[in-house]
């Protein structure tokens, strides 16, 4: 190689390296922000994001609860067996929404650019007034999800076929 390439490819390298997203912890209000990199609400955490964008990933933690407020998440929002709480309102998520195995569910007057699943949650789950570019899948829910209002641009499935 060029000696003179060398150099050039070294500080590649590193911008490259450091170029890496960062990772917000959310416990309390994040407001007004623009983020970019993950937000993780850690175990037994309540995160409020109102008015925000996310230029990553939401994973919500065991115990934890996450509201999302009129904000937009460039890419996915997932929850680990054992949430508390997810609510979505005024919200758009570019990715897919996951919420397995956990409390209760709220999605209002959103859009999921992806896919949604809510499977085996105990608490209420209830869709209202959102679109939904890929499928809407429910499963094990109790009680049953329920919902008005709701543009599956993909296919209803499960507990959710009949919303």
């Amino acid at each position: 190689m060029n000696k003179l390439w060398m150099p050039l490819l070294v500080w590649t390298c590193l911008l490259v390296q450091g170029a890496q997203a960062a990772t917000f912890d959310c416990a309390g209000v994040m407001n007004g922000r623009d983020l970019r990199g993950d937000v993780l609400v850690g175990a037994g955490k309540t995160c409020t994001i109102t008015n925000t964008s996310v230029r990553g990933n939401v994973k919500v933690s065991p115990r934890a609860t996450l509201i999302l407020k009129n904000s937009n998440v460039h890419g996915n929002v997932s929850t680990d067996s054992g949430f508390a709480r997810l609510a979505l309102a005024g919200a758009i998520v570019q990715g897919s929404l996951s919420a397995a195995q956990g409390g209760s569910f709220r999605m209002d007057d959103s859009q999921v650019i992806g896919n949604v699943n809510v499977l085996a949650s105990s608490g209420p789950v209830r869709i209202t007034r959102v679109t939904i570019n890929g499928d809407l899948s429910c499963d094990r829910n109790r009680p049953a999800p329920t919902g008005t209002w709701i543009r599956v641009d993909g296919t209803q499935r499960g507990q959710c076929q009949g919303l």
